[in-house]
């Protein structure tokens, strides 16, 4: 089973439900004449670059992408965590608690502890989202839809599907009143997202992206907000 990248904030909103949709940046970008086209599905995960009232049948081959995911498939969500191994024992923490992975093959089992954080112990070696293994993953998400737009064409309730709350409430007050004032608070909250994550000009170059949206199929244990 693969798993999908996120951050330490973005990992808790989905246990929290505050995220169930996410934009990946589609590499390699469509070449520049794709100005005033759109992309669509032309079946499982091959989409195709095409005028907007073009049928999907009068796609050339060579204006075809193929999309990494496609609706129905399993992924577990890979964030930062902390791991302990030792000959006899392995375990992943979380604020919340830990996941022990048995030596002899059977289920890693969730302990949960709202009082615990790993970040407290020098014992545990904090991991980057990239070398986490399938079975220390809290939770598995299922691909619901897939889509193709460019980033800036995100609407207000795919603002807060991305998380955008979640991203409002770690801005300065200075911040959140320079959004507020600019009359579109989620869209601007996820700009501020975006640019933290993809960097300075990241929202400017209006890159196009795949929108996954998804639903949690399992958690294990609920984590307390960290």
């Amino acid at each position: 089973m693969r798993g999908m990248i996120f951050n330490e904030k973005m990992g808790q909103a989905i246990y929290d439900g505050l995220k169930t949709q996410t934009r990946r940046i589609i590499d390699p970008q469509p070449p520049e004449w794709s100005e005033g086209r759109v992309i669509k599905n032309i079946y499982g995960n091959l989409w195709g670059l095409m005028a907007v009232n073009v049928a999907v049948a009068a796609c050339r081959s060579e204006d075809t992408i193929k999309c990494p995911w496609e609706i129905g498939e399993q992924l577990f969500v890979r964030e930062p965590w902390h791991h302990y191994k030792t000959e006899e024992l392995e375990m992943a923490a979380y604020p919340g608690g830990t996941i022990v992975n048995p030596t002899d093959g059977t289920a890693p089992r969730f302990h949960e502890n709202s009082d615990f954080d790993p970040r407290h112990y020098a014992i545990w070696k904090r991991m980057q989202a990239e070398e986490m293994p399938p079975w220390a993953a809290r939770g598995l998400i299922e691909v619901s839809e897939v889509r193709a737009e460019r980033v800036q064409e995100i609407s207000e309730n795919d603002a807060f599907r991305e998380g955008a709350l979640v991203w409002w409430n770690l801005l300065t007050h200075a911040e959140q009143i320079h959004i507020y004032e600019g009359g579109n608070g989620p869209i601007e909250a996820f700009k501020y997202l975006w640019k933290s994550i993809h960097g300075e000009g990241s929202w400017d170059r209006n890159d196009w992206v795949w929108v996954i949206g998804f639903k949690v199929l399992e958690v294990k244990g609920r984590a307390a907000v960290a």
